[in-house]
């Protein structure tokens, strides 16, 4: 079962995961944590490791070199973060990059406060 949580007041034995104060920069490798549909039997947490492309107005698209974008099913909603550990991202598709070249695209947390502030406003 997942839970995406973006705000709590008693975190208990969990440790909530800090939002970077700035995007990541064009090389910087970023990190899914989580469990695919593949590995969800036996996973206690993958993580996947790639290097940032580009940054779109939605997404952050990432090169994961060896690993097939497609056999993420099941990451959606799993964080993406950067070296220090600071959520940058939520994984959310696979889109293709000018190239044509199927890439890793979560969506990117400018892009994510944006939809949280309407949705806090209505």
């Amino acid at each position: 079962q997942d839970a995406l949580v973006f705000a709590i007041d008693s975190p208990g034995p969990y440790t909530p995961v800090q939002l970077s104060a700035d995007a990541p920069a064009v090389g910087e490798s970023l990190y899914a944590v989580g469990c695919t549909f593949a590995t969800q039997d036996e996973c206690t947490q993958d993580t996947y490791v790639g290097q940032l492309l580009e940054i779109t107005e939605h997404n952050l698209i990432i090169d994961l070199a060896d690993v097939e974008p497609g056999s993420l099913r099941g990451l959606s909603g799993a964080p993406v973060v950067n070296a220090a550990g600071e959520l940058v991202g939520i994984v959310s598709n696979v889109i293709p990059d000018a190239a044509g070249v199927p890439r890793f695209a979560p969506t990117n947390l400018a892009y994510l406060r944006q939809v949280l502030s309407t949705i806090g406003n209505n």
